[in-house]
């Protein structure tokens, strides 16, 4: 297994089990910087990748709320989106990062 793939199961095990453990006060942060990781390495992917990334940042941005009215499960559904958003949102400021720094070196 490569650092990408590790990377990429720790963020979605982070996203998830923050959504039922929210009392640990550092799970923004651990998410945060395993979304840098993943923006990271999809930023060495492809454009259509990195294109795939953004407008996935950007869909969840938008409806990380919509899950809400669900019996039962919808908070928690609305948890995950939100952790999920701001996984990709990180991962986003990093792609956006490491463009602009590859744009510069040519």
């Amino acid at each position: 297994m490569d650092a990408k793939k590790i990377i990429r199961i720790l963020a979605l095990a982070a996203v998830v089990v923050a959504a039922f453990v929210p009392g640990f006060a550092y799970w923004t942060l651990i998410i945060t910087l395993l979304g840098l990781g993943v923006g990271w390495h999809v930023s060495q992917e492809a454009d259509d990748m990195r294109l795939r990334f953004l407008v996935a940042t950007l869909v969840l941005f938008i409806a990380n709320d919509a899950l809400g009215a669900i019996p039962a499960i919808g908070d928690y559904l609305d948890t995950i989106l939100s952790n999920a958003s701001d996984l990709f949102n990180a991962g986003a400021i990093a792609v956006v990062f490491v463009g602009a720094v590859k744009r510069l070196q040519e």
